[in-house]
């Protein structure tokens, strides 16, 4: 919400619980916790990603998905993956979308085109880490610190989230720079559909984005998972 639109409730509430870092109490979507050592503390390290991640890898059949079901967004993401699928392939399921299934060439479970709970919307997750290689994390509104679950919920999978959002990621979540690519990183949708295509032909090093995993864990919020929301995706 734009900040002239909250004056008119100044003086209104005493304390401010909300996803933002400078709320009273802040309470975001989601927590990376680093734990030990791990090799992602020391990068030039050699590592090799276990027999069930590269036989996961190997057997990736799709490039890009992401679920949305708000298909007009103040943030425009919409444009931004229309434009993408102009020079990769990017799956859309949700309200907003022409496909009909998750990883329909492996025959596992089906999407359905309305809007998923939040239950269904992790499960969903599940299902495409083991078609897709990337899972596009756009948010809705691109506010400051604004980190909703998608982001949170691909990381717990073994699919590598690219973002499009309003914060500093690094900064506002923990997250380690190897652990997801930033879209506004990039010149051009165009340069990041050719990072991603390059990462797609160099299996080696789309797997250098999982090594993290070996020294953080991931949650998603309490509120977030109970089956009582319906996600605003």
């Amino acid at each position: 919400m734009p900040e002239n639109h909250l004056e008119k409730y100044g003086h209104m509430f005493n304390w401010t619980f909300t996803y933002r870092q400078d709320s009273d109490v802040p309470y975001p979507y989601g927590v990376i916790t680093k734990h030990g050592q791990g090799q992602e503390a020391d990068t030039d390290s050699a590592w090799e990603p276990d027999v069930r991640l590269r036989a996961l890898v190997a057997n990736k059949s799709r490039l890009a998905a992401v679920l949305v079901s708000h298909c007009n967004t103040p943030s425009r993401r919409e444009s931004l993956i229309r434009t993408l699928q102009h020079y990769v392939d990017v799956d859309v399921f949700g309200h907003c979308s022409v496909n009909v299934t998750c990883g329909a060439s492996d025959g596992i479970d089906r999407c359905t085109t309305m809007a998923c709970r939040f239950a269904q919307f992790g499960a969903c997750h599940e299902t495409l880490a083991r078609s897709h290689k990337f899972y596009l994390s756009f948010e809705n509104s691109l506010c400051s610190d604004y980190v909703t679950e998608k982001f949170f919920m691909a990381l717990q999978h073994d699919i590598v989230p690219v973002v499009y959002g309003g914060a500093d990621y690094g900064q506002v979540t923990g997250a380690p720079p190897s652990s997801y690519i930033n879209s506004r990183d990039f010149d051009s949708p165009k340069e990041l559909a050719k990072h991603l295509q390059w990462l797609d032909d160099n299996p080696k090093e789309y797997l250098q984005h999982f090594r993290w995993k070996e020294a953080y864990s991931v949650s998603v919020s309490q509120a977030v998972r109970s089956e009582e929301h319906t996600s605003e995706l």
